[in-house]
């Protein structure tokens, strides 16, 4: 949860299939499916109130949820600390400290929680070994060839932001290890392959 920004509503299946796509999730007996446990995880998070309730459905699950601000901060610090994900503009906030220091810091990290600015910032890291990709659309760049330079992508999750995309979606046809992609783009100019 340290990947998703400040104040940024996450939808409860976003995040389960998240987890999943990870190899967070594990079962703990065969009569389960992967998105039962992910639910049980989750519904866990809420009743030790590290998970604030947003929304929820018709029928009483859970919708939609956020981390309080105090916690969210815990989590970055801890995931940056354990190397389970860098939340780049956490650690760095301007966009000159990013473009300098990003490519050092990515290479220690396999999965990095970035803007689309700086996953094209990748042209100057030799040693990076990232699987996994948080983006957050940045309004107005259009990051194309950025995502397909990571050719150890395993995951990638382009998180909501109104209604527009920025990246070319027929990139990933050159991640060949690439497993989960989650985005919010247009059917209209989805390649037929995906």
């Amino acid at each position: 949860m340290a990947g998703f920004p400040e104040d940024y509503e996450i939808r409860v299946s976003e995040l389960i299939h998240l987890w999943i796509a990870e190899g967070i999730v594990t079962l703990s007996n065969g009569s389960k499916r992967l998105e039962e446990e992910a639910e049980d995880c989750f519904d866990d998070l809420v009743e030790r109130s590290l998970v604030l309730v947003i929304n929820r459905k018709s029928n009483g699950k859970i919708k939609s949820c956020s981390i309080h601000d105090i916690v969210r901060e815990f989590l970055v610090r801890q995931a940056a600390k354990e190397k389970v994900i860098l939340s780049v503009m956490d650690y760095l906030p301007t966009p000159i400290l990013r473009s300098h220091f990003v490519p050092h810091l990515i290479k220690d990290h396999h999965s990095i929680c970035a803007n689309s600015y700086d996953l094209h910032l990748k042209d100057y890291v030799h040693s990076s070994d990232i699987h996994t990709i948080i983006c957050i659309p940045k309004k107005g760049y259009r990051s194309v060839g950025s995502v397909e330079k990571f050719s150890s992508l395993k995951v990638l999750h382009v998180l909501r932001r109104s209604n527009y995309w920025d990246w070319e979606p027929g990139q990933v046809f050159d991640l060949i290890h690439l497993t989960y992609i989650a985005s919010n783009i247009p059917n209209s100019i989805v390649p037929s392959a995906i």
